[in-house]
């Protein structure tokens, strides 16, 4: 059994955790495709700045949500409604947490948010279906 996985909306005091959190998923699943690290791509300084920018931004309508676990942050996913659809922007987590339900957790809490706010329809990307533990979250939701 796994431990209990919350999630909530990000606060700016996560700066840090999210975006470490971010970068150690980024570099698990972009790095051997792109063969740089997020590190190489972006100062931590500028993925802070950026982070705590698109938290301004944040409303009902561009969710920002963050998966906790034994009080980490173990994922991290946005959303953006526009009208009637939404997007699941980005979606990543840490490898430790691959195949325990967190990815499935937050799409689910990201699109929920958008359906309260009007949306009838989503959709969103896949980088790399992930032959790991769990497999692909889109695969699972018949996406």
């Amino acid at each position: 059994m796994h431990p209990e996985i919350a999630v909530r909306d990000a606060r700016a005091e996560d700066a840090e955790a999210f975006v470490r959190a971010y970068e150690v998923a980024w570099d698990a699943m972009a790095c051997p495709l792109v063969g740089k690290t997020l590190a190489d791509l972006a100062s931590l300084e500028s993925r802070l700045e950026s982070f705590r920018s698109g938290l301004d931004r944040s409303s009902d309508d561009a969710r920002i949500l963050v998966a906790e676990r034994d009080a980490a942050i173990v994922g991290i996913a946005t959303s953006v409604r526009d009208g009637e659809s939404c997007e699941l922007r980005s979606l990543y987590v840490v490898p430790g947490a691959w195949g325990t339900g967190v990815a499935r957790r937050l799409s689910e809490a990201a699109l929920d948010a958008m359906r309260e706010r009007g949306a009838a329809q989503a959709c969103s990307g896949c980088s790399k279906p992930t032959a790991e533990p769990g497999g692909s979250t889109n695969a699972k939701a018949g996406r």
